[in-house]
């Protein structure tokens, strides 16, 4: 049975972190350590969490960041005083249903699994739940290596990671985030970055936390419907300037991922040189896709669509393809029926179609 360490980060969060903390007492399968890393805290944070270690079953590690570092490299910081052979990521304001560690454990269970992702209920400050809410998997689900969106994303709180797949690349070496306003990939894309390339993810679609929206989330829930609406206005709205953002995000991905090897483990090498071509490739669809976006003559953007026909470059995303989806658009785009725009990055959502 794999031992199990969470990883809280924490700031300013003594409004609601009791009941996160108190979720965690209640696991029906306990976590093996708790690890707190506080990025400086003002508020009664540290007492509670100080509190809370004096009297939980299971052992307490807090850490007082020196100077600020920010939610991602905070979360890397606790990630790295984790002793546990899995690592469950948890924010400082939710609360976790009793048996969410007894299901990843039981995941894991299975060494080739690199990576758990659950859903979740989304809720209110009150922890009411909040209609036609609901983020992650609708379906359970193993996937193999590479075999998932490059581009989509996990929210951190609903993912646990093994750690040895943590030690593989030095996250001071991590690529681009999706958000144009973060300079480095942030923790929980990192994770799932790292558990797609080098293990198998196992998605489950029973709810396993109750994820809170107050008003001074980080990053909060999308609203009912709006994730279907924003996947719709990207794919709508994306042009040269989001294909170009993409293909740097790629390049980067393929070049750490180069940079990083060779693995002794013959396994091990072998995703990572695959991962690499994978996102390689992804960044020159990506660039011939910019470019078709600034022809200007119809048989300039015909000629770019069957290039890349010809190319292979509308196989499936999981293979560093865009998609059949992209095929229809550009190909919309190239006779006229849709326009180009260059509306910068807001959101990875279906940002590749």
């Amino acid at each position: 049975m794999p031992t199990i360490s969470v990883a809280m980060a924490t700031f300013n969060g003594a409004r609601f972190i009791d009941e996160q903390l108190d979720s965690l007492a209640r696991q029906t399968l306990p976590p093996d350590e708790l690890v707190v890393s506080d990025d400086g805290s003002t508020d009664d944070t540290l007492a509670i969490v100080q509190a809370f270690a004096a009297r939980a079953a299971f052992p307490v590690r807090v850490v007082h960041n020196e100077r600020r570092l920010g939610f991602a490299d905070n979360f890397l910081g606790a990630f790295a005083r984790c002793s546990g052979d899995v690592i469950a990521l948890c924010d400082q304001d939710d609360v976790w249903l009793p048996h969410k560690l007894e299901r990843l454990n039981a995941a894991f269970a299975d060494p080739a699994v690199a990576g758990v992702v659950h859903a979740a209920t989304v809720v209110d400050a009150s922890l009411h739940p909040l209609p036609g809410r609901r983020l992650g998997p609708t379906d359970d689900a193993r996937y193999s290596p590479l075999a998932r969106d490059p581009f989509d994303i996990d929210f951190g709180f609903s993912t646990a990671i093994r750690r040895t797949v943590l030690t593989l690349i030095d996250p001071a070496r991590r690529p681009g985030d999706l958000f144009p306003e973060y300079n480095v990939m942030a923790h929980d894309q990192w994770t799932r970055f790292l558990a797609d390339a080098f293990g198998f993810t196992v998605a489950i679609a029973e709810p396993l936390a109750l994820y809170r929206q107050h008003g001074s989330n980080v990053v909060g829930a999308p609203a009912a419907g709006a994730a279907a609406i924003e996947a719709l206005r990207n794919s709508a709205a994306a042009g040269a300037d989001r294909y170009d953002w993409l293909r740097r995000i790629a390049a980067d991905r393929s070049r750490v991922l180069a940079q990083a090897g060779p693995f002794a483990d013959a396994v091990l090498e072998g995703r990572r040189l695959k991962a690499a071509r994978r996102y390689a490739r992804l960044a020159a669809n990506l660039h011939r896709r910019a470019a078709l976006y600034r022809s200007q003559a119809l048989h300039e953007r015909m000629a770019g669509v069957a290039r890349q026909v010809v190319m292979g470059g509308y196989t499936g995303r999981i293979t560093g393809g865009l998609g059949l989806k992209a095929l229809a658009k550009d190909t919309a785009f190239a006779v006229g029926l849709i326009g180009s725009a260059s509306a910068p990055l807001r959101s990875p959502v279906d940002a590749a179609e």
